[in-house]
Order: structure tokens, then sequence, then C-alpha cells
């Protein structure tokens, strides 16, 4: 069974952090209003390639490719169909292939070329005879080309690709996407890094070295290229790539650390910078790997997208900013504020805040305002500052929106559907300078978290979360344990990173707010839910289901209804995280994706070391923890993935069933009596009470307890199944290992009944 891809919602997710992404994906390029414009979809320098970071649509102008959103811009990048897109951008899995429907082919093939083939001089008619050739052979070992060097006199170099066809040698480009130079080695060595260098003749030096651990390559076509090499052949392996001593040469590997590092494992860049211009490892005169290696190690780090630059405030704007907006001239009016279609209002481009008509005319009472339109008698009316500016917005160019929002690292407008609305978010991230050693509140945080991967997968949450609020965290953060541990003492300096002394965008919430129509909550980067539970298992589950739409994107929009205002749409990217004192807090699912579960068995600190740690947080620890998170490596951490499983989950979601459903996800996984076949069917009911009559007296049964066991023990629902014997459709599930089919599993529990005493119901 095949889960169907939801495109439109993966892309409104993208087009949530385009900002960030678009960048990344096209590091040669540069903002201009709305747009990101670079030369090419290798990311080179040049405005012939732009992507709408609204809307998402782009276009190649120089090549003719478009495309209308960040999906189809990716697989343009990285020559891949959409399915692949979608799934290297989402995390899914690739689907199974289906022996009935072949797989698609690859957009080109490029075939080796035949063993009876003459081989090729690559003399150019030209330049003559080349100085230097290379070959590129596939997987196997089998040449696919040559790629030559000529050095004619008094001109540049000259490098062409030569490539086989059914006329014989001929020079030309490669076909897409395009092979890398020593893939047989690369094949034959799949667990070891990779060393990338610009050039073959690099490479070959590079791999010349005696003792390097490294698989050495390069790639065709020189840096204009890059977008159009075949590197999924790296995919999940560690690389280190070595640019060219020059600007070109760093800017190329920039561009390929961009492309490389949403499916590498690690992507590492050294900085030759000191060298001569142009040179590289064939310019190094080493034989031996370990001279390079101690050249390389203190120049090699890890790689990290640029941040974005924010657009900078022109004079005018920090002046008007700079003062009390009641201050402000009429002519200054429509540069600050914008009209809002839906409550009639005006929101502040400044300060990013609403007020209603009443309010704006409060503000400029003292301004005496006139209409532009004349009485009978040729005199101009007095008017309130409200209505002023609406009879001169569109003269003096202010703007309309359709209403307002609440989107985390986004600008002051933002677009959805064709339409601007004012973004309410402020950054609250306070200016941070510290020498203080964080290490008091990382030893409280591994006094709570001892396993070092649980703690550093936390750690890494809170620290992508205070550097890249327009991405969300897809999954949220459920910390257990007994009360006064300090759990709220650990967050705090996570606090302090995203809204300063007063926790600006961070929101506290009792379970009970949940029921709250308003929903206020949810417009917060960090919303924290305390005292997580619900005594009942039916009222967990409820909780489970009312958290959902906040855990996890999509929905990308939440409604947050407001008192004597319209509703207004908020971007799902706040970072939940929720405490409890019971191993039972929520209903959590077995195949859930949306928790990542920690408990502590740590005791209730004393008032000592309470004292202690909030003594060192006011003399600068909190700062300390806070630009230590803002300094964390996260260019590893997967927001779109599914959490980590640990001990404490697996503890919640046994612990969280009903006597019922443990009672019966218990036999199903024992494979007692009716389960013994890993198959069954309806009907159900005299399935239920033949269970109810083998059940313990408190435990009582129905269907939808019997459902949920079966997916709480990974059963699969089959659906309805007959077969050729069995022509009447029955409901059938089947066990996580069952091989048959839905016919074979009609036909097995078929006679599976028939074996079946008839169930006659207990007398209570």
């Amino acid at each position: 069974m095949t889960t169907k891809l939801d495109f439109s919602a993966l892309a409104q997710r993208l087009l949530i952090s385009a900002d960030t992404l678009v960048p990344q994906w096209l590091p040669g390029g540069k903002r201009r209003g709305h747009e990101w414009v670079c030369g090419d979809l290798a990311g080179g320098e040049g405005d012939s390639c732009s992507v709408n970071l609204l809307s998402g649509r782009w276009a190649d102008f120089a090549t003719g490719d478009k495309g209308g959103d960040l999906i189809d811009l990716y697989a343009a990048i990285h020559e891949i169909d959409l399915g692949e897109a979608y799934r290297q951008l989402d995390g899914t899995p690739a689907a199974p292939a289906r022996p009935a429907r072949p797989p698609k082919p690859q957009r080109t093939v490029i075939t080796p070329v035949p063993s009876e083939a003459a081989d090729c001089d690559c003399r150019h008619p030209i330049f003559g005879d080349p100085s230097q050739i290379w070959t590129y052979y596939d997987g196997n070992g089998d040449v696919l080309g040559y790629v030559a060097r000529y050095d004619p006199e008094g001109q540049r170099k000259q490098i062409v690709p030569w490539t086989f066809s059914t006329d014989g040698w001929g020079m030309g480009q490669w076909p897409v996407p395009r092979p890398l130079y020593r893939l047989q080695e690369l094949e034959a060595r799949p667990d070891d890094p990779v060393l990338v260098t610009e050039g073959e003749k690099a490479a070959d030096a590079a791999a010349g070295l005696t003792g390097s651990p490294y698989v050495s390559c390069t790639w065709p076509g020189g840096a204009q290229a890059l977008g159009r090499a075949n590197w999924q052949v790296l995919r999940n392996r560690k690389i280190l790539l070595w640019p060219d001593a020059d600007t070109a040469g760093i800017e190329a590997m920039q561009r390929l650390a961009a492309i490389l590092a949403p499916i590498a494992a690690e992507v590492k860049i050294i900085d030759p910078s000191g060298q001569p211009d142009g040179w590289d490892c064939a310019d190094s005169g080493w034989t031996r790997w370990s001279d390079a290696r101690a050249w390389i190690a203190p120049r090699a780090t890890l790689w990290k997208p640029p941040a974005p630059e924010p657009a900078p405030e022109t004079p005018a704007e920090q002046a008007v900013a700079a003062r009390d907006v009641s201050t402000l001239e009429p002519a200054e009016w429509y540069a600050r504020w914008a009209y809002m279609v839906p409550d009639d209002g005006f929101f502040d481009l400044i300060e990013r805040t609403e007020v209603s008509r009443s309010a704006f005319n409060a503000l400029y009472r003292r301004v005496r305002c006139h209409s532009i339109h004349t009485n009978t008698s040729g005199a101009a009316r007095k008017i309130e500052a409200s209505v002023s500016f609406d009879e001169n917005r569109a003269a003096m160019g202010a703007r309309v929106l359709a209403g307002a929002t609440y989107a985390p690292g986004a600008s002051t407008l933002c677009e959805h559907q064709g339409q601007a609305f004012g973004n309410k978010w402020r950054d609250g991230r306070p200016q941070i300078t510290s020498s203080i050693d964080p290490q008091p509140w990382l030893d409280h945080v591994a006094r709570l978290i001892p396993d070092e991967a649980e703690r550093n997968h936390m750690l890494d949450a809170f620290a992508f979360k205070v550097q890249r609020p327009g991405i969300k965290i897809n999954h949220a953060i459920l910390i257990g344990g007994v009360p006064g541990a300090g759990k709220d003492s650990m967050i705090a300096p996570l606090l302090y990173a995203i809204g300063g002394e007063n926790k600006t965008n961070c929101a506290s919430v009792e379970t009970a707010e949940l029921q709250d129509q308003w929903g206020y909550y949810l417009e917060n980067e960090v919303i924290i839910f305390n005292e997580l539970r619900q005594s009942e298992a039916v009222d967990r589950r409820a909780l489970e289901n009312r958290l959902k739409p906040i855990l996890a994107a999509p929905p990308e929009l939440l409604s947050v209804q407001r008192k004597f205002a319209h509703p207004i749409q908020v971007r799902n990217q706040a970072l939940v995280l929720a405490f409890s004192n019971y191993r039972d807090a929520i209903a959590i699912p077995s195949d859930d994706r949306r928790w990542y579960v920690l408990w502590t068995d740590a005791p209730r600190m004393t008032e000592e070391e309470s004292t202690r740690l909030w003594g060192w947080f006011a003399r600068g620890g909190l700062q300390a923890g806070a630009l230590y998170l803002r300094q964390r490596d996260v260019s590893r951490f997967a927001p779109g993935a599914t959490p980590p499983w640990t001990e404490a989950k697996q503890i919640m979601v046994a612990t969280s069933r009903s006597g019922a459903e443990s009672w019966l996800v218990d036999r199903i996984e024992k494979r007692i009596e009716e389960f013994r076949l890993g198959v069954i069917s309806g009907p159900w009911q005299p399935l239920v009470d033949r269970l109810q009559n083998q059940a313990p007296q408190h435990i009582r049964l129905n269907l939808q307890a019997l459902q949920h066991a079966l997916a709480e023990a990974g059963w699969q629902d089959l659906g309805l199944c007959k077969s050729r014997n069995n022509q009447t459709a029955r409901h059938c599930w089947a066990s996580p290992d069952w091989r048959g089919t839905k016919s074979d599993a009609r036909d097995a529990t078929e006679t599976h009944l028939g074996s079946m005493p008839t169930p006659m119901r207990r007398v209570i």
C-alpha cells in the first residue's frame, strides 16, 4: 500500500521557508525585491534565472525552463523527477517498485561505448592533438567517453568532451545527468569518504596521494555545469570539497556545497586562502596523504548555509521608527501605515501592530484634516484622520492588506494566494555578547537527560528554532519526570534566546486552555504545555487529536479566533514543548511521527542547587546558554524528519492504552487463538464476543478497542477482500509479516472461522 504524495501541501510548506531555501539551492544569486535572481540553475552569477520567493514560480529565460513551485525548481536543479524531488524534500522513503509496472526511465541514459568500437584519438580539427585526455567510466568500469584538454599557442586552454554515438566519436556536451569522473572507484568503495576537486587533473593528483582514505572525483563542464552532474551517487557519503585558490573556485565549491548538503551525511570545505591564484591539489607537489592532511586539517570546516541578510533600513525608515508614531505628519502616514480590509483598521509597518479606525483617529486627533472633495459651496469640509488616509492612500502609494498573519522569520509583508498580509511577528531575539562558559547549564541538561544521543537531539531542536525561526520542526518534545527536577530551568536559555527577558514570542499554556475557542497562544514561536495529562484513556486520545494540527505541518496555516475582530491565519511554525509528571500523559499511537519523548529519572532539585543555578543565570548564564544555542552547529539536523524513537516513548505508547487495548495488544502480539494465523476478518461482533468470553471480568471489549489494538500491534488494514473460492467480500486485517495476497487472506480467514466454536455471551 503506497502513500499518496501531497505535492500541494509540500509546496506550501517549502514556500514558507523560500527566503532560506532558495539562496541555499542557488547560492550565486542575489535578492531583487521579492525575487531571487541568478545566472542559471547551477546558481551561477547573472540574472537570466529568476525565482519568485512569494509564489514559488520560477523561470530560466536562457533555456526556457520554468515551473510553478519550489518542488519543480529542486527537481530541475538536481536533474531528478518530481517524485524523487518530493521524497528528498519531505524525507519520505521511496515507494517500492511494482513488478507489473516497470519503473520510469531516467531522462537521459548514458550508454557505455561498445567494446568493438575503435578508440578515440580526440584530435581536434582546429587545436590539433590534445595535451591531456581523461577517461570517464560507468560504475562497472566501462568507458562512457573522454574529456580532452587542448593548449593552443597564444590562446586559453580548451576543454572538450568526446562522446560516442551511432555516427562514431564526436565532440559535444555530455547528456544529463552527467557522470562523475572516477565513478568506477566511487561505486567500488561505497563506504569511504569522498574528496571533490575542480578538474580532472586535480582529482588524479588527489587519488595519487599515498595513504589517502578518500575517493577523489570531480564533475565535467566546470563551474557552470555543477547542477547538471549526477550528484545522487554521493548520497549519504561524507564529503570534503577542495576548491581552487581563487574567487571563482571558492564560489563554485560553495554552490556545490549547497547542492550536496541536502543529500550528504556531511559536507566540509577547505579554505585555500594564502596559496597562489588558481592553486590546487595538482600544484601542491605532495605525494603522501600525511603531507596533505597536515595542511588540510586546520582549514577544513563543516559547511553552513549562509544566513539570509535582512533588508537594510534606509535612513528615512530609521528616523521614522525612532519617533513616536503619534508625532508623524500626514505626509509620513502612508509609508508607516497600511489599510487592512477585513477589520477596517490599520497596520503599522514598522511596529507590526494593528489599530482600529477609532484608535487611528485618536492618535492623530491633533491634526486638522480636510477632505479632498468640496461641498456645494466650494469649501473643504473637516474630516477624521482615518478618512483623510482613505481619500489619499491611492495617490500616496499606501498599501492595502488582505489581513494580518503571524509568520516567524518572514518580512513585514507576506503573500498568500496572491494577496498581501501584514506580519505581526517581530524578532525578539536579544543582542548577546558573552564570554561566560555555558557548562553549568549543559551540566544541568546532562543531569536531566544523561543519554547523549537523546540530549543532542533535544539541543539540536532548541538551537534550530533559535537560528531558523521560519522553518517548522515537525515534531513536539515531551519531557517527563518528577516535579521540581529542574525541567523549567533546562529550557530557560532557550526562551531567553528566542524572546529575551520578557520571553517575547513564547507562550505557556495550561491543558485546559486547549478548549479555549480563541487560540491566541498560536501567535508564538515556542508553545509550552504545562502539566500535560488526562486521566482516562479516551480523554488522552482526544487530547492527542486536539494537539495534532499544531505539532506538525501540514496544515500550513492555523486559525486564530479573535474577540471583536476577524480571525487571522498564522503560519504553523511553532516549536511545541510539553511537560508532564506522568508516564501516561497522552495517548501516543505506535506509528506516531509527531512526538519526541524524554523521561528524566533525576530527583527533585535541592534548594541549594536551584539557587546556585538561577544565581548563575542572573550573572550572565542565560546569555551564555542562549549564545551556545545560537552558535551550535545544526547543519545535520533534519526538521522534517521523524523524531528518534526513545525508551520513554515506548513506555508512554504502552501505558497510555486502555485496559481493553492493552489486553488485546498482548494477545495479538503473542498470536493467541484467533490471531494465530496472522490474519483475521469480519464479521466482527462474533469475534468480539469470543474474545470477551476469554477476557478477565474487569475487561469490557468493543469493536473500536479491537481495531485500535490491531493498529497498535502493527497489523495492516487490507480493506474488503474476496477470492475465487469465497466471493463474499469481508473486511480483513493482516499481521506485519503476512506475505500473502488479499485473496489468500480471505481464504485463510474462512478456513479459520469454520474451525471456531459458536460464541456464547458470558452471563454477568
